[in-house]
């Protein structure tokens, strides 16, 4: 019974682990969903801002085109009055030059960029390639982000010039507007981002997730946590964001929740389960237990005579009742004391289960009465060699308590019950008779 309970006790407590952990997990996921969460929405922010931010330099840039577009012949004192209003609206535009047939002929601001004047792309194969891919586009082409010669890096917006729209087959030329991507970055807070999370954008000219990393460890694409696309009208770049450490920067207790919780109310439910179970147990071997002398008690002995009984009935298996009870116990008591009493009882109750097997239910049923139940014991022999050997055992020998010692006087019948259908209390009133019958015997 022991061994079952205990077996149970770890089964539930292994399975509470379980179910903590498995919480714990769960937990962990859903933090790690909810970061997830957050990262996806700082990234789509910021493509948001970004998108704005280029979209509108492009579309100040696109007012000079404009400007020739419907005019190849205006004055270049024009396209710097034109420039300079583009520039006092604009962000991010750090130059535009004009250049009719691929040769830059106008630059804004002229300061510190003179030196492009008189370019021609078609003698600078890298400006060159970009310049001919918006020519065969038809459309705005953005080159990039590059690392410019006056420092920083740009992003160089290329829109051909067609004197024939819709049409675009007269090509006057082309515009090149470099947008400043270093403050660009600042401004909307690619550094902020960057110090928080394993960040990078890939993309060169525009290639989204096929181009080069130009910002960030190229190694977070490798284990990508949260993704954005930035669309431009000739591309996009790609930005990502990988777990990294943000699962184990997030504070211990957060982290643990689940745990803190769960094995405090673990422990608590398995020390109130354990309490309660000694408390039913206490409870139970005291309702068939006598509390003196640690015997089953009366309640315990019917249910086993029952049990005897139906055994008599499946197996033809009979038994004897043994009524045993202390010759003048009252005298014992009253010349010795009630302490003394009960320690002879406990005694008795010693040498009664030594003398008999350990397969025979020794109980008691009365203050001094003791009955015993003999499984497989039917033979009247049998039962009269084992009735001599309790007799010598009980009174061979007096109870010695401190320096007195008391004699001990046992009367004691028995019953067989070898035949089913017969009544418990009628085998009980058997053997109680046939105990008296030798307490009489005494007497005469």
């Amino acid at each position: 019974m022991r061994l079952s309970v205990f077996v149970g006790i770890v089964l539930v407590a292994v399975l509470s682990l379980f179910i903590v952990e498995l919480t714990h997990q769960r937990q962990k996921q859903l933090q790690i969903e909810h970061l997830q969460l957050a990262a996806k929405e700082e990234l789509a922010v910021l493509r948001s801002e970004l998108e704005s931010a280029i979209y509108s330099d492009i579309f100040f840039a696109n007012s000079l085109i404009t400007l020739i577009t419907v005019s190849p012949d205006s004055t270049r004192d024009l396209w710097s009055q034109v420039a300079a209003e583009l520039f006092r609206h604009s962000s991010y535009l750090r130059n535009v030059a004009i250049a009719p047939d691929d040769v830059i002929r106008f630059v804004y601001p002229l300061k510190g960029n003179r030196k492009a004047l008189g370019t021609d792309f078609r003698k600078v194969p890298e400006q060159w390639r970009t310049v001919e891919r918006a020519r065969e586009m038809q459309s705005t082409f953005l080159a990039g982000p590059v690392h410019l010669v006056q420092g920083g890096v740009g992003l160089i917006v290329r829109t051909p010039i067609f004197t024939d729209p819709p049409l675009n087959s007269a090509y006057w030329g082309s515009c090149s507007a470099v947008i400043d991507v270093s403050r660009l970055f600042d401004d909307v807070g690619i550094k902020q981002l960057a110090e928080k999370y394993a960040f990078a954008i890939r993309g060169v000219d525009g290639l989204g997730a096929k181009g080069k990393v130009f910002y960030g460890n190229e190694r977070v694409f490798d284990d990508i946590f949260a993704s954005e696309n930035v669309k431009f009208p000739s591309g996009s770049w790609f930005m990502a964001i990988a777990p990294g450490t943000l699962y184990d920067s997030l504070p211990w207790v957060q982290k643990n929740v689940a745990r803190l919780i769960g094995y405090p109310v673990l422990f608590v439910l398995l020390a109130a389960f354990i309490t309660i179970y000694r408390l039913y147990h206490q409870a139970h071997r005291h309702s068939l237990e006598d509390e003196l002398t640690r015997l089953p008690n009366r309640r315990y002995l019917m249910y086993t005579l029952e049990q005897q009984v139906d055994n008599v009935y499946k197996k033809g298996q009979g038994f004897t009742l043994i009524n045993l009870d202390l010759d003048d116990f009252k005298v014992i008591n009253d010349t010795y004391g009630h302490a003394a009493g009960d320690k002879v009882l406990i005694e008795i109750s010693g040498r009664i289960r030594k003398a008999l097997r350990g397969s025979d239910i020794v109980a008691r049923v009365g203050g001094d009465e003791f009955l015993a139940i003999l499984p497989r014991v039917q033979e009247e022999e049998d039962i009269r060699h084992i009735l001599i050997s309790l007799k010598q055992v009980l009174m061979e020998t007096p109870v010695n308590i401190g320096d007195t010692s008391i004699p001990v006087r046992v009367s004691v019948g028995y019953a067989i019950y070898n035949q089913y259908g017969m009544d418990i209390d009628a085998l009980m009133s058997m053997a109680d008779r046939s105990m008296y019958r030798a307490k009489g015997k005494k007497m005469a």
